[in-house]
This record gives C-alpha cells, structure tokens and sequence, in this order.
C-alpha cells in the first residue's frame, strides 16, 4: 500500500481492540482497573483517529490558542459585514464548551 492509505484490515483489528478493552472496562471487578481499561480505550481511539483521520485531537493549549485567534480576527461575513452577535456569542460557546470538555468541568445553566 502506498503512503497516505488505511488497511481495511488493521483497521478492523484496531476497532476490534477498542471494543475488547471497553468490554473488559465495564465487566470489570475493581473500579479502579475499569478506570484504566478506560483509559487505554480511549488511548487508543485518539490513535484510532490520529491515523484515520490525520487529525490531532484537540487539547487545552490547541483550544486556547484558537479562542486567541478568533478573538484577534476581524470577524466579518464573506461579504465583509461584522457577525451577529448571537453568531460570535455562539462560536465563543463552542470554544468554551470544548475547554470544560477537556478539563472534566461541567457548565451550568
């Protein structure tokens, strides 16, 4: 296979882990080694991802840094014209929704 190309069947194998661990995670005695098989999954899916996809996932720094970016632009509509409010109050949201994500905090209201 040339490079930039996924096998279908390691994939299927990769997916297949995935689920194993996850099984094992909530069928599992000790609360605290189900965390860990958890953890792993989850590991693994972020890789999973990484080579499907080519896409880091997102983390607190690359988060931050893109509500810096955004909050430096012009904000503008193709046409050249400023976003609504309700527009910017939204995307602001979905930046700050994705840091709570991150950080396990949830967000009232």
């Amino acid at each position: 296979m040339s490079d930039g190309q996924v096998n279908p069947i390691e994939i299927d194998r990769q997916k297949s882990r995935i689920l194993n661990g996850l099984k094992a995670a909530f069928h599992h005695a000790s609360l605290e080694e189900g965390h860990a098989l958890i953890g792993e999954a989850v590991a693994e899916i972020e890789a999973y991802e990484k080579q499907l996809y080519g896409v880091e996932p997102p983390t607190v720094q690359s988060v931050l840094q893109g509500l810096y970016e955004f909050n430096q632009s012009t904000c503008t509509k193709t046409d050249g014209e400023p976003i609504d409010l309700e527009v910017y109050q939204d995307l602001i949201y979905q930046y700050i929704e994705q840091l709570a994500d991150l950080l396990g905090a949830e967000l009232e209201g």
